[in-house]
């Protein structure tokens, strides 16, 4: 049981440090570049006329799961999208720099990032209007929604500590069962053995031969 509890920690030692520095390296990737992950669950089809009123299209409607990294933070995006979320089939990956869609946010009203966080924490939750083609002139009443943002984002300094937390705990505990080896203690508890036989009298670990 300890030897098969030894390969377990082992292995879950490894992938924590390889996660740790996976996530450092995006932590300093998402600066000069935009990483997303995009999956596209299409639920529904129907078809619409376009702006012509002649030309038909076919719009799919579903749940939308995106993760961006972006300016040193991971989004966690969900939208229950009605055809008005630009995506593609799922699933999908994108790559670009933040210079690229600055473009495309501009005229749209949508930020591109949050701007209010703390310590790259935040909770989003915000409606899209729809945009409208081809209104008449005056007035006109408030567009309707076309879908509802919900995104959490969390800073990759707060992945990268939460990876390293099970390796350094290793570390730590590998010197200080060397440091009691040396010095002759329980390994389990630290217990002075140089006066005992086979085993600690205080915790009852067997001592090592």
């Amino acid at each position: 049981m300890n030897r098969f509890r030894r390969i377990i920690l082992n292995a879950l030692t490894w992938l924590s440090l390889i996660l740790c520095l996976s996530a450092a390296a995006l932590w300093i990737r998402s600066y000069w570049r935009i990483d997303s992950l995009i999956h596209f669950r299409p639920q529904h089809q129907y078809s619409t006329l376009w702006i012509d009123h002649r030309t038909t299209i076919i719009i799919r409607s579903g749940p939308v799961y995106e993760a961006d990294s972006q300016r040193g933070s991971l989004r966690l995006l969900y939208v229950n999208s009605n055809g008005e979320y630009a995506r593609t089939e799922s699933p999908s990956r994108t790559s670009y720099r933040p210079d690229d869609q600055d473009d495309a946010y501009h005229n749209s009203g949508i930020p591109p990032w949050i701007d209010v966080m703390h310590l790259g924490f935040a909770l989003e939750h915000r409606p899209v209007p729809q945009v409208i083609y081809n209104t008449p002139a005056g007035p006109q009443p408030p567009p309707p929604i076309a879908y509802v943002i919900h995104a959490l984002y969390t800073p990759w300094w707060f992945w990268t500590a939460m990876f390293t937390l099970l390796p350094v705990a290793r570390w730590r505990s590998a010197l200080r069962r060397r440091s009691r080896r040396r010095r002759g203690l329980c390994l389990n508890c630290g217990y002075d053995l140089r006066a005992s036989a086979d085993r600690c009298p205080e915790c009852g670990t067997k001592m090592a031969s």
